[in-house]
């Protein structure tokens, strides 16, 4: 049994990233042949998403080791809003 309540947490926070990351890859297709007529570009796409995702993966396992999980969630979820603004 784990006692550290934050390797819970990392593990709750990195499946909500996952979820976010398998809906898009999974719905980039039905999106791109609906509005977008060009098959090169949506191959592009889904290339770029795969690579940024073992990126991040990487990334944010060497940041996990090296700052506390409170830190890398807050500056994580900074970097999203500031995204999505």
């Amino acid at each position: 049994m784990i006692k550290r309540p934050e390797i819970y947490m990392l593990a709750i926070m990195q499946s909500f990233y996952e979820i976010a990351s398998t809906i898009f890859t999974k719905n980039y297709k039905n999106f791109g042949l609906t509005f977008i007529k060009d098959d090169d570009f949506l191959t592009f796409i889904a290339s770029i998403d795969g690579v940024l995702n073992i990126i991040f993966k990487f990334l944010s396992g060497y940041l996990v080791d090296k700052m506390s999980l409170k830190v890398l969630h807050n500056y994580i979820s900074y970097n999203f809003e500031i995204v999505r603004l």
